[in-house]
């Protein structure tokens, strides 16, 4: 799929830098970035170039704007701007270069026309998946997988997937959220040639994990079939930057154990408890009963009897690294 170019004008230089330093990470794969420090340099490219997107400085904006060829106009302000240029979309220039990537993916999936390329795509077959599952300790098992996330996150793309319908996630993370993977599935289902740039638009990240919110009403997760889980992990996997996504399942999805089979590793938190109630010989039997030898082969029960979280994802994570 040809690449289309996202270009920046603005005259100070080293703000430039910094927020390309970001930019080039999340869309080196759907985009060619440009970078103009006037807008004689920026008329003369689109002399014989079509902009996708341009940034632009509020500062620089003059008639120019009507001799280029630009589908997405973005003004970057510091301040007000002029009456006729109100009709543009307007971001504060000074923000986080995250929440501003937001903002351009979130406008530009709701503007982007129909990409009819995008229905000759072939899903990939194979993909990095850790699944982390546990009926009976799911709290611990979301927070052994978001650690995990931390850690992966360090050395290569990671995101993490919370597929529960109560989950505390806004307790955990000390915020609230606007939209979830509920409003992402909308994309995908109703609009899926603009589900890319609207993915990119509700990713969210502290410090080394990136995310997207959970459902915030449960009832959501019984609109989405399974066909349909699969369908947009694999979009996922082959449509943006991840090489490794985080499953965190919740048997609240309909048949969760097709979940589990994708994954390349399962991790299964365990404390002493589940030992002397029988539950993890339960969960044994189950696997053996419906004939799903394969996750059995997958599965690591990850012991939480003396150590923290953080030392027992530490050790998961170390060991991995070793057999690759």
């Amino acid at each position: 799929m040809k690449k289309g170019i996202f270009a920046i004008c603005d005259s100070e230089i080293d703000y430039v830098y910094r927020l390309v330093d970001y930019l080039e990470s999340q869309i080196s794969q759907r985009f060619q970035l440009h970078t103009f420090s006037s807008v004689n340099k920026l008329v003369d490219y689109c002399n014989n170039n079509s902009l996708e997107i341009l940034l632009v400085s509020n500062q620089l904006l003059d008639s120019w704007i009507q001799q280029i060829n630009i589908k997405n106009l973005i003004i970057m302000s510091e301040g007000t701007i002029k009456a006729e240029y109100q009709n543009y979309l307007t971001i504060y220039k000074y923000q986080s270069a995250q929440e501003m990537f937001r903002q351009i993916m979130l406008y530009y999936a709701q503007n982007e026309k129909e990409d009819k390329s995008n229905s000759e795509l072939k899903y990939k077959e194979n993909y990095n998946f850790i699944g982390f599952y546990s009926p009976w300790n799911e709290e611990l098992q979301t927070l052994l997988a978001m650690s995990y996330g931390e850690l992966s996150g360090m050395e290569k793309s990671t995101l993490y997937l919370n597929l529960k319908g109560y989950h505390g996630f806004s307790q955990i993370m000390q915020r609230s959220f606007q939209r979830d993977i509920s409003d992402l599935f909308y994309y995908f289902k109703i609009k899926e040639e603009k589900f890319t740039n609207y993915f990119d638009s509700i990713i969210c990240k502290t410090s080394n994990l990136e995310y997207i919110p959970p459902v915030e009403n449960p009832m959501d997760l019984k609109e989405i079939t399974l066909t349909e889980w699969l369908d947009m992990l694999n979009k996922i996997s082959l449509m943006t930057k991840y090489e490794t996504i985080i499953l965190d399942i919740s048997d609240e999805i309909d048949e969760s154990l097709k979940l589990l089979e994708i994954c390349n590793k399962i991790y299964v938190p365990i404390k002493e408890s589940n030992y002397k109630g029988g539950k993890m010989e339960q969960f044994d039997k189950v696997l053996n009963a419906i004939d799903k030898q394969k996750i059995q082969m997958k599965i690591e029960k990850v012991s939480i009897l003396k150590s923290s979280i953080e030392e027992a994802a530490f050790k998961i994570f170390s060991n991995k690294k070793e057999v690759e």
